[in-house]
């Protein structure tokens, strides 16, 4: 069950059946070419779950469904592999039958071995063209679709290449007046391109087979560029006039050199200047976990990033995007769509609200982690499950593919979403990234990678400040860590031996050093630890700034990350009645807002809400914004008391969004 995507799903559906995202597009229009639609959002995100719901929904329509990454596969497989593997599977199910003729003549013309003298080369390829053993060619193709990465995974997919081949031979080959096999279906193409050119097909055949063998980069990216409008205009040919839909590819995990390259052809194809395209019929729906954004240079002008509003703007036509690309975010779950969640995964009814108003702090909604902790939740007894117990629960399952260091059932369900974000990410750069969750964001989590506390090569830091682990949350903002990935990593992070530079003292003292304004640098201090030295600078600036002003200093310090052992440590009172309201509210407050310290929450809002006329009296005036306060600290007192007592009531909608 898909839970939070209807809107997205929408959009994927329009851009299927009427060409355009919008749904209102009454008709569509013949002339424009579709963007290709990259759904984003980091790994558990519910990117390959969308795909598999279009999957379900498209049926019988045709349409293939590829992985562009293989668990334990070395290197991505190359464009022309890709496309292989697309008509590979448009064939095995049942669609476009013996239809692909121009790319797969190119694909065996450019791949056999001439010689170097144009016109011998020239004669071998009209003798290949011209006479062909049909065994032989089968048993080409064969091999050509044997070798491809396995995508569907079981022996369906070798059953398979010898099932058609011999129907592909067919397409492919025509029998002459005298009984000679030729292979001369689909060759004409490469002579005219559908752009009325007047070559010799053969001639750029056997250009194209020397480009690839001798032009390097430059000359297999033209080779690849053209097979891509070959696949493309035996799409158009052999779309099937009377289907619902035209025929679909959806590629999950695009962000490698062959979702890349895929993607680039096929924008220079359709885009090419000059060249007035024709329709190719296709549609690509792909996901990424933002890196391609990046590649693609899509900027914030074509699609907004980080605007909670895209998907809607988009969905009623009010975003009207004419370029190639729609990167659209797959947003976190709202609290409301956590409760059928948690009905899904077996929680009680009479336990599901005090499970979500628990996770909606701690996971921010993602949707992955959020079902992986609701079931941990089950499996410790979600009447008595707090965030420590399950995230810390050994998890029953299978090792990561292609490790077997870790068994089953032995991976905490923190390790198990770490899998989730990060994926197959190097330890070298697993290590320097848990070291970058210190910074708030990637401007910051830049000053760290640019000092000495960083193990990774230069030429190979690209991951640590990627899209994929740092996206805008808001209209405008910065792009942060989501705060789950940033939660667990920061937990890593203090595990760590005190005495290394890298350790959680050292990181914070860095970025207090290189801070630029005395708010951000009490920010990272009072992370490190140094409390006193914070405390002390408040009471000062209690009495120079506003009550608003120093309100907000002190709200966002409290949003400071705090190490384990300081989270759970209780200050020593000096018995000066100001300095101790300033160091209890500042403490509890940061406190409060730990989503993992839920026997302690309702303790430490009413801590705030207990010492803020202390600090009131003392304020340059805004008395009513510290009252606010205060009011909203013992409100939340009594909700996390509900929570800690397992209060099974319902609560108002309202409370299922954040709660800190």
């Amino acid at each position: 069950m898909v839970h939070g995507r209807d809107a997205i799903l929408e959009i994927a559906t329009n851009l299927i059946v009427r060409g355009s995202p919008m749904s209102a597009a009454a008709e569509r229009d013949e002339r424009r070419i579709p963007p290709v639609l990259i759904l984003t959002g980091p790994g558990g995100s519910g990117k390959t779950a969308v795909l598999a719901e279009l999957d379900r929904r498209l049926g019988d329509q045709p349409h293939v469904r590829l992985d562009a990454v293989r668990p334990g596969q070395a290197d991505p497989p190359s464009l022309v592999d890709l496309l292989t593997t697309v008509i590979f599977e448009f064939i095995r199910h049942g669609a476009y039958r013996k239809k692909f003729s121009r790319f797969l003549v190119g694909r065996l013309i450019t791949e056999m071995t001439l010689d170097d003298d144009l016109t011998v080369a020239y004669e071998q390829a009209k003798d290949k063209l011209g006479r062909f053993d049909p065994t032989t060619l089968g048993g080409q193709i064969a091999a050509m679709f044997a070798l491809l990465p396995d995508e569907t995974g079981g022996p369906a997919a070798a059953d398979a290449v010898g099932q058609f081949v011999p129907s592909i031979v067919e397409g492919l080959t025509r029998t002459s007046w005298g009984r000679r096999v030729t292979l001369l279906t689909g060759h004409k193409w490469y002579g005219h391109r559908d752009r009325n050119l007047k070559k010799d097909a053969i001639a750029e055949l056997v250009d194209l087979n020397r480009q690839r063998h001798h032009g390097g980069d430059e000359g297999k990216a033209a080779v690849n560029r053209t097979l891509m409008a070959a696949f493309l205009a035996d799409v158009r040919h052999a779309a099937r006039r009377g289907s619902t839909v035209d025929p679909v590819v959806l590629l999950d995990n695009a962000d490698n050199d062959s979702g890349l390259e895929f993607l680039r052809a096929l924008e220079k194809t359709r885009f090419e200047p000059g060249v007035d395209y024709e329709h190719d019929h296709l549609t690509v729906i792909t996901t990424s976990n933002g890196s391609l954004v990046e590649w693609l240079k899509i900027t914030d002008d074509e699609v907004p990033r980080g605007d909670p509003t895209v998907v809607e703007r988009v969905r009623t036509g009010r975003l009207d995007v004419r370029g190639p690309w729609l990167p659209l975010p797959l947003r976190d779950l709202t609290g409301e769509e956590m409760l059928p969640l948690a009905e899904d995964v077996g929680i009680p009814a009479r336990h599901r609200y005090r499970i979500v108003r628990m996770l909606r702090d701690l996971t921010a909604g993602h949707p992955g982690g959020t079902a992986l902790l609701m079931r941990a939740a089950v499996l410790a007894g979600p009447d008595i499950a707090y965030p420590e117990d399950m995230l810390a629960l050994p998890m029953p399952g299978s090792p990561r593919p292609g490790n077997d260091r870790h068994p089953p059932d032995t991976r905490s369900a923190a390790d198990l979403i770490l899998d989730m974000f990060l994926a197959d990410l190097p330890g070298t750069l697993h290590f320097d990234l848990t070291t970058c969750a210190a910074a708030r964001d990637r401007d910051e989590a830049g000053v760290i990678a640019g000092s000495p506390m960083i193990g990774t090569a230069f030429g190979d830091q690209q991951p640590l400040l990627s899209a994929a682990y740092w996206a805008p949350r808001e209209p405008g903002g910065k792009p942060v860590m989501h705060p789950l990935l940033r939660l667990l990593l920061l937990r890593k992070l203090a595990q760590r031996p005190a005495a290394p530079r890298t350790a959680w003292r050292g990181v914070f003292g860095l970025l207090a050093e290189k801070a630029e304004n005395e708010d951000d640098r009490m920010h990272h201090q009072f992370a490190r630890g140094d409390v006193t030295a914070v405390v002390e600078r408040l009471v000062t600036l209690l009495g120079e700034r506003s009550g608003r002003q120093w309100l907000a200093l002190v709200r966002s310090l409290a949003s400071c990350p705090a190490h384990p052992d300081a989270a759970h440590a209780e200050f020593e009172r000096t018995g000066d009645e100001l300095t101790d309201a300033v160091t209890a509210v500042l403490t509890a407050w940061r406190g409060s807002a730990d989503p993992t310290l839920i026997g302690r929450r309702a303790h430490l809002h009413g801590v705030v809400y207990t010492e803020m006329p202390i600090v009131a009296r003392k304020a340059r005036g805004d008395r009513g914004d510290f009252v606010s306060v205060a009011a909203h600290h013992q409100a939340m007192a009594k909700r996390w008391l509900d929570v800690q007592r397992r209060d099974p009531a319902d609560p108002d909608p309202d409370e299922l969004g954040s709660t800190r």
